[in-house]
C-alpha cells in the first residue's frame, strides 16, 4: 500500500484508516502541527479560508510534514439546514492531495446527522436539559460567558460541567453552552467523517479513462430527462457529467430516468 499522511490532533485516523485501506493507502497520522491555527469551531481563531481551501491546505501540509507523496486533510462546518434553516446541518469535507501531480480529490457529506447546538441558559435545569439533548456525556460540551467567551472545552464529566455552569451563573447570571465539535469528543461527527472517507475511497478507486489518475467521479448533472407522460424535456437530470480532477477530461453517462408529470412545465402550464 502507498503511504498517506493525515494532519490531525483529534484521532480522525480512527474513522479513516479502514476507508483509505480500501483505496490502497496506509494511513499515518501527523500530530505535531496545531490545526487550531487554521481556525476553531468556537470562533476563538477565525478560519481565514473557505472550507475547501482549508481542507486542501491541511492535505498539502500533511504531505509536506509527513514526508509522503500523498496527504489527507479534513475540515468540518456546521450550521442551519439549507432548506428552512430550523435544524442543524453538518458539512464534512475530505481532501486527498497528490504532491507529485499537484492536484486534489475531494469528498463531501452534507447531513442532518449532527448534535451541533448552542444555548444561553439561566439556570442549572436548562443547562442539564441542553446537555442531555446534545448527547452528553459521550459528546463533550464547551462552556463560556454570556458574551460567548469560551472558558472550558472538552467537558465530559457531569460534576465538572455542573461546577463550570454554577460558577458562571453566580458571576454572570447566565452561561453559554456549545457542543464540542472536535472529532475525538464527538462520536456523531466521527461517524460522518468515516462515511465521507468511504466516499473518498470510491473516488480514489475510480481512474480517469484518459490519464488513468485516480479521482474520476460525477461532477455535475445534465438536465433534460423526459416527462413520463408527455415526453417533454424537464429539469430532472438525464445524464451525469463525470470529470477527472487532474486532467479535466469529461465523460457523459446517461441516466435511465424519466420525470414525474408533477416536475414537467408543459404538463403544469
Amino acid at each position: 500500500m502507498q503511504a498517506i499522511t493525515l494532519l490531525s490532533r483529534h484521532a480522525k485516523q480512527m474513522a479513516l484508516t479502514a476507508p483509505l485501506a480500501q483505496a490502497g493507502y496506509a494511513l499515518h497520522c501527523y500530530t505535531d502541527f496545531d490545526t487550531d491555527q487554521l481556525g476553531t469551531f468556537c470562533g476563538q481563531i477565525p478560519r481565514r479560508q473557505h472550507q475547501i481551501e482549508t481542507a486542501i491546505h491541511k492535505a498539502q501540509l500533511a504531505a509536506e510534514l509527513g514526508g509522503t507523496r500523498f496527504g489527507l486533510g479534513s475540515e468540518g462546518a456546521f450550521g442551519p439546514d439549507p432548506f428552512i434553516g430550523l435544524s442543524a446541518w453538518s458539512h464534512e469535507l475530505l481532501a486527498w492531495w497528490d504532491a507529485a501531480q499537484q492536484y486534489a480529490v475531494l469528498a463531501h457529506s452534507a447531513t442532518p446527522d449532527t448534535n451541533f447546538a448552542h444555548a444561553l441558559v439561566h439556570g442549572w435545569d436548562a443547562a442539564r436539559d441542553f446537555a442531555q439533548g446534545a448527547g452528553f456525556p459521550t459528546h463533550a460540551l464547551m462552556v463560556g460567558t454570556p458574551a460567548r467567551q469560551i472558558l472550558a472545552k472538552g467537558l465530559s464529566e457531569p460534576d465538572a460541567l455542573h461546577a463550570q455552569v454554577e460558577a458562571l451563573l453566580a458571576e454572570h447570571g447566565a452561561a453559554w453552552l456549545e457542543t464540542d465539535m472536535r472529532a475525538h469528543l464527538n462520536p456523531t461527527r466521527m461517524a460522518v467523517i468515516g462515511q465521507t472517507g468511504f466516499k473518498l475511497a470510491a473516488k480514489l478507486n475510480s481512474h480517469c479513462p484518459a490519464c488513468a489518475r485516480p479521482g474520476h467521479a460525477a461532477h455535475r448533472p445534465l438536465a433534460g430527462a423526459p416527462c413520463r407522460q408527455c415526453g417533454t424535456a424537464t429539469r430532472r437530470a438525464k445524464a451525469e457529467i463525470w470529470q477527472c480532477p487532474a486532467c479535466q477530461h469529461e465523460v457523459t453517462l446517461a441516466l435511465a430516468s424519466q420525470a414525474d408529470p408533477a416536475e414537467c412545465d408543459a404538463c403544469n402550464a
